[in-house]
């Protein structure tokens, strides 16, 4: 018999049970919370509500096997609008229009 075949025909080993137990567990908890916890958070969660001790490493490799990745919100910049009326009065007397396109304006 080929080593292939020998290796075939091994059982599932109790690590590799284990794995798929938390593979559907992090899938579980990845879906409860729409795809925003990443590896460390879901660590936690399975550490608090699951009692289950698990490296971080360990769901890391697990969730890219799964092909599951966090929701990054990338934090927003806000913009200045102006609105309304209420501006000072140009006490220095500047001048403020352009003479020609591209060109600074006149002081």
């Amino acid at each position: 018999m080929s080593g292939y075949y020998r290796w075939a025909k091994t059982p599932i080993t109790a690590h590799q049970q284990e794995n798929k137990e938390l593979q559907k567990l992090i899938k579980q908890v990845y879906d409860q919370y729409n795809g925003r916890y990443g590896y460390r958070q879901i660590t936690m969660v399975l550490r608090r509500e699951h009692d289950r001790r698990v490296n971080l490493k360990r769901v890391l490799r697990l969730m890219r096997h799964l092909d599951l990745q966090a929701i990054i919100q990338r934090p927003r910049r806000g913009c200045t609008i102006v609105r309304g009326t209420n501006f000072f009065s140009n006490r220095l007397e500047r001048n403020f229009t352009a003479v020609t396109p591209k060109r600074e304006v006149g002081y």
